[in-house]
């Protein structure tokens, strides 16, 4: 993991790494007649930032010297749109501002440090825990929800990015502009059908290990 200013990069292809597009000598993509690519940076995504197609988005890891300048690929228009002018106004403004920091410093993140930030997040910040009926409110919603309510709870939990984690157990935590933002979108959602639904306010020094964190949820083992 790479850590650009407060951005959290993972890079899933590191450079010099090669990725075939053939399985058994079969190509993946008709459209590609190549039969694979050495990455010349590294690449990954942008740990938490989701793009329009739900996905984090996708980063290639450059200098502009050598590289030339940063793209930004979107995956819902046509091939020959596909360069970063082409991004929405807003879009592109977030982008800009998120990138700007990138420009002038790249850290690699030890575990050592990123314990340090964990540490300084959980002595500096309060969580908030939805249940229904003392169950997780996530778990609720899965079990008791009907499929037409499930939909409609996925269309309005968009601005949370799903976490890419193992097979386990685990707990999930809203931060103060998490709660806000699910009090504004998905809490009357879960109200249709979840009864006797309850936050609690908690210390983030109290919870267990976190294995996953943005601006909207924390995620720790149970």
């Amino acid at each position: 993991m790479k850590k650009f200013s407060d951005l959290k990069v993972v890079i899933e292809n590191p450079k010099g790494s090669y990725k075939s597009f053939e399985v058994e000598g079969d190509p993946v993509w008709e459209q590609y007649p190549l039969k694979g690519v050495t990455y010349p940076v590294d690449y990954g995504y942008i740990e938490g930032y989701m793009g329009e197609d739900g996905a984090e988005l996708d980063i290639f890891v450059g200098t502009g010297n050598k590289f030339g300048h940063i793209k930004i690929w979107r995956t819902d228009v046509p091939e020959e749109t596909k360069f970063y002018a082409k991004l929405m106004e807003g879009e592109l403004a977030r982008v800009i501002e998120i990138f700007k920091p990138v420009l002038i410093s790249q850290t690699d993140l030890s575990m050592n440090e990123f314990m340090d930030v964990v540490s300084k997040f959980k002595t500096n910040n309060f969580l908030y825990r939805y249940t229904s009926n003392g169950e997780g409110i996530w778990s609720a919603g899965k079990r008791f929800l009907p499929e037409e309510l499930i939909s409609e709870a996925w269309e309005q939990r968009k601005w949370m990015p799903k976490p890419k984690l193992p097979e386990g157990e685990y707990q999930f935590f809203l931060t103060e502009k998490g709660k806000q933002k699910y009090d504004e979108t998905l809490l009357n959602v879960h109200k249709k059908y979840l009864t006797d639904i309850k936050f609690e306010k908690i210390e983030s020094l109290t919870i267990g290990d976190i294995v996953y964190q943005d601006e909207w949820q924390v995620v720790t083992k149970k």
